[in-house]
């Protein structure tokens, strides 16, 4: 599943703009000036298209603008689909692409947001030459009887389950801890990570001490300040590189990036031993083997690396249930 592209209604400085994020289709939107908010979506096949990467790599989209012209909103935007959907106050369109079932399933925002969140409906046509299936559109709502924590309904995935990475620059002023159910590695939200819990320490430590003596709370560690500007530095200096190509002073960009899976909670079933289950260790070994075989069969790298995450988590799940067992589990 891969996200094809997003229609965004009205968030911050987008206004009215779909952005496609799978160059071999065509997506064109326009809208019923009688009616608002309905829109006539034609997908075609790109017939420029060339397929430039690896089958390695899994897929890649830039966001390529001037400064101000909203490539980080696109961004946010997208976060927040992945990530906490129910909270997005911005009305959506938006297709995921199946590439095991060649299909496209396509959502829309129907009710339940926040007042300023436009109703929207759309109606699609595949001139693809049935080359792929397109769903019917769907509508989706959020439901928000459960006070601060709304969810969404209509929606057939959870594109919180869908692997994605996010590369954007340190100058993105927005919060990053807002984006829930990302695993985010961001030098920004870093620092927010320490600096909430450095504060929260120093308050603490403050309150214990004597009331009559005057506590001043560093909210900007030296290091931290000095960890924050290097991480600058280094951005900029990828910046002047994609405009001058001056490698002065630029680290050493690597051929291919790669992903290693250490199966450590295999490791663990397998050399050691709870206080009540013993593991028969040969049969879980074949067993590791056969099913390496079958998830990474798929010619899609992507299938391959979401199978191999799951294989993952059984072991994980299957370590911590034999760590509460009360009882021997053969296996």
């Amino acid at each position: 599943m891969k996200l094809a592209f997003v229609f965004i209604e009205d968030f911050k400085i987008i206004r009215q703009k779909l952005f496609s994020f799978d160059g071999r289709f065509v997506f064109h939107i326009s809208g019923d000036v009688n009616q608002p908010g309905h829109y006539h979506l034609e997908v075609g096949l790109n017939e420029n298209y060339v397929d430039i990467f690896p089958k390695k790599v899994l897929g890649m989209t830039g966001l390529v603008g001037k400064n101000g012209a909203g490539k980080s909103t696109v961004l946010n935007c997208i976060k927040l689909l992945f990530g906490q959907l129910p909270l997005l106050t911005v009305s959506l369109i938006f297709g995921f692409f199946d590439e095991e079932k060649n299909s496209l399933e396509i959502y829309y925002y129907e009710k339940g947001g926040v007042n300023d969140m436009v109703p929207l409906f759309v109606r699609v046509s595949n001139l693809t030459d049935d080359v792929i299936t397109i769903s019917k559109p769907s509508p989706y709502r959020v439901d928000r009887l459960w006070g601060d924590k709304p969810n969404v309904k209509g929606v057939n995935m959870k594109a919180m389950d869908i692997a994605c990475c996010y590369f954007s620059a340190a100058f993105d002023s927005s919060l990053e801890v807002v984006y829930e159910n990302i695993e985010n590695i961001s030098v920004n939200y870093k620092v927010e990570e320490f600096l909430k819990r450095h504060i929260a320490q120093e308050i603490d430590d403050a309150k214990k001490e004597d009331k009559n003596k005057r506590k001043d709370i560093q909210l900007w560690p030296s290091h931290i300040a000095q960890f924050y500007i290097e991480e600058l530095v280094k951005k900029v200096k990828f910046i002047a590189y994609a405009d001058t190509r001056d490698r002065t002073g630029l680290p050493p960009l690597p051929d291919s990036l790669g992903l290693t899976f250490k199966f450590d909670d295999f490791a663990a079933l397998t050399e050691g031993r709870t206080d009540q289950v013993f593991i028969d260790k040969t049969k879980l070994a074949a067993l590791q083997q056969l099913a390496i075989r079958q998830v990474t069969g798929s010619d899609i790298q992507r299938t391959n690396f979401l199978n191999l995450t799951i294989l993952c988590s059984f072991y994980y799940s299957l370590r911590g249930d034999f760590a509460q067992s009360d009882h021997l589990i053969p296996v």
